[in-house]
């Protein structure tokens, strides 16, 4: 029995389709207020936090194997004790919980943001070590600390493997996480920032991760379709939703205006900035990630962006 932690969101989601499609029986986690996909309504949930290790313990009857996929991505200030709490001490109940019961096995979904970023770094591949940096933002220390959780476990006797996906894209709430910038784009802003992203399409995650399930212990792996300029990205999503492309790119100044008119929004709205201070410093930069490792364990091709792209804005306007 494999136990799938954050089976609601975007990645989890996706990997309990896939493990509905091919008859694996499975066991999902969510919370009281979390919303199940209609196609996955029928399957084995299981209501509990993270953070209730007894509730954990109880998941985790007669399950051999979990796939980790709970995590919370922020880049707003007031999220870090709640994104600390999930991401850090939420990883800690599910390995100390493991490693009381039935449970031989983890695979942990990570991040890129947790192999650290310095300026000195080219091209980050698995081998990159972590050094604390003002690159860094306080997500890749949740996921790094989490890794650090994670690995622990592999001391104590568990099988680990580690996947440290890039940004992931696909069909979801595109109020949270990744699937915002899609929401960006359909909403015409006027600028795209000067940096790059590395992405990877979340059917690839779920598929490379049930092929993972029985690979060889203490490994991880960069999961990363490529790399594309955030013109492009923003150019070509808004082109599929039929909009307007952003045609300015940020500089100083207008990254100052940009935070200015965010912080007024949200004031006037009560909601959240549609972009903070640490996101908007980190779309500036420019990384590589090397996913040659999974390519050729796997011989796997990733889907190519423009595709990605055609099948997330597809399903966000038929939602």
């Amino acid at each position: 029995m494999i136990l799938v932690t954050g089976a609601t969101g975007l990645v989890g989601s996706q990997i309990c389709r896939l493990l509905k499609e091919k008859s694996i029986e499975f066991r999902a986690l969510k919370r009281e207020t979390s919303k199940i996909p209609s196609e996955l309504i029928d399957e084995n949930w299981f209501t509990a936090d993270i953070l209730d290790y007894g509730a954990m313990l109880e998941a985790m009857e007669g399950v051999t194997t979990i796939i980790h996929a709970a995590a919370m991505i922020s880049f707003y200030h007031k999220d870090n004790k709640q994104m600390e709490l999930i991401n850090v001490q939420g990883t800690n109940t599910v390995i100390n919980a493991a490693l009381k019961s039935s449970v031989t096995r983890i695979l942990h979904i990570s991040s890129i943001a947790a192999l650290g970023r310095s300026k000195s770094d080219i091209e980050i591949n698995e081998n990159t070590q972590w050094t604390y940096s003002q690159n860094n933002t306080y997500y890749s220390e949740t996921k790094y600390l989490a890794e650090l959780e994670v690995w622990r476990g592999l001391e104590e006797g568990l099988s680990v493997t580690v996947v440290n996906p890039s940004i992931i894209l696909g069909i979801g709430d595109w109020t949270t996480s990744s699937t915002r910038l899609f929401k960006y784009a359909f909403d015409e802003h006027r600028f795209f920032p000067s940096g790059s992203m590395n992405y990877v399409d979340n059917r690839d995650v779920a598929s490379l991760v049930i092929a993972l399930i029985n690979s060889p212990s203490g490994e991880r792996y960069i999961l990363n379709g490529g790399n594309v300029s955030y013109e492009n990205f923003f150019s070509i999503a808004a082109l599929s939703f039929g909009k307007k492309p952003p045609l300015k790119k940020i500089s100083k100044n207008t990254s100052m205006f940009i935070l200015v008119v965010a912080k007024i929004q949200s004031i006037l709205t009560g909601r959240r900035p549609f972009v903070t201070r640490e996101a908007l410093l980190s779309s500036k930069k420019n990384y590589k990630y090397d996913a040659s490792k999974i390519k050729k364990l796997m011989n796997f091709a990733f889907r190519d962006f423009e595709d990605t792209v055609a099948w997330v804005c597809a399903g966000l306007k038929k939602d």
